[in-house]
């Protein structure tokens, strides 16, 4: 290896801290409990952009965030225009 050469800083993954309830509403992950008493918590969290189901991760060595099922095609800035466009409606919706 040549002196010179820079290390490349590692790539970090584009984590997804939004996702849509069954009543359309955004959830932030800081507000989703995966387990209730012992017992898992059954609620479903989609994509606001493919409207794929989204899985909440919240382990211990990551972020958490949320997570398409393996080998979704969704562009990370599609996931971000979706989203902010559904900020933008709920405001306007409000007023």
């Amino acid at each position: 290896m040549e002196e010179d050469q820079e290390k490349q800083p590692r790539k970090q993954k584009e984590l997804q801290h939004f996702a849509l309830d069954e009543a359309d509403n955004i959830i932030d992950i800081k507000d989703v409990e995966t387990k209730e008493s012992g017992k898992k918590v059954e609620r479903h969290f989609f994509c606001p952009n493919c409207h794929q189901e989204m899985f909440p991760k919240q382990g211990k060595i990551r972020r958490h965030h949320f997570s398409h099922k393996a080998h979704s095609d969704c562009p990370h800035d599609g996931y971000l225009h979706a989203l902010a466009e559904k900020l933008i409606m709920d405001w306007f919706n409000k007023q």
